[in-house]
């Protein structure tokens, strides 16, 4: 049985949104690790922790919609 069009967007609109989120965590990941590979200082490390929780926040928003 083929999809419906509005069902075909959704799908298509679930999976743009699911690649926002992977590229997001990349980035997210990429600065994590360059803040330890540079030494990271407390300051440094709360800012990467801050960084997770907007993710976390970010992927359950994005989830949702």
């Amino acid at each position: 049985m083929p999809l419906s069009k509005t069902t075909a967007q959704r799908f298509t609109s679930i999976d743009v949104q699911l690649d926002k989120i992977v590229k997001t965590l990349i980035t997210g990941f990429d600065r994590i690790e360059t803040s330890l590979d540079n030494k990271a200082t407390k300051d440094d490390m709360q800012r990467v922790l801050n960084l997770a929780d907007e993710l976390s926040h970010k992927i359950g928003y994005e989830l949702r919609v």
